[in-house]
């Protein structure tokens, strides 16, 4: 594996004792980030913590995000995340090869609507190697408006 710049993004769901707003309530616009929470498993680099903005684009049940500033993206189609809203929990993700070897990287985010001005969830990202290397790492997060 020679160069590996990823999003470090998503999966696994946050779950905090702040109440839960309908899915609903999200709303398109661009929302300033802050991470936390940071793990690895496997040799990939670990995710550092960050904070920068992100666009959100919703449409009914059909959400897509951007990463606008605070991460690097390689391929700079990893910074465009697609998805929809399960019950109360709004989905994303892409997937790309990202490297000269055919490895490919997949990534993940789970988003809670808390209030109109603040989302919370949790980014897993898995690193697949075609000789069978895999990584995975991710973090929590927390967007306000």
């Amino acid at each position: 594996m020679k160069k590996l710049i990823l999003l470090g993004t998503l999966l696994g769901l946050t779950v905090l004792c702040a109440p839960v707003a309908s899915a609903q309530t999200l709303k398109s616009g661009v929302w300033k980030y802050r991470t936390s929470g940071h793990w690895v498993k496997g040799r990939c680099p670990a995710p550092r913590p960050g904070k920068g903005k992100v666009k959100l684009v919703r449409k009914g049940k059909r959400l897509t995000v951007q990463v606008l500033t605070g991460m690097k993206c390689s391929p700079k189609s990893m910074c465009f995340f697609k998805g929809s809203r399960k019950g109360k929990i709004w989905v994303v993700s892409n997937s790309a090869k990202v490297d000269k070897e055919g490895g490919i990287a997949t990534n993940w985010l789970k988003i809670v609507v808390r209030t109109g001005r603040r989302l919370t969830g949790s980014a897993n990202s898995e690193y697949k190697h075609p000789s069978g290397f895999i990584c995975k790492w991710g973090f929590k997060f927390v967007a306000t408006r």
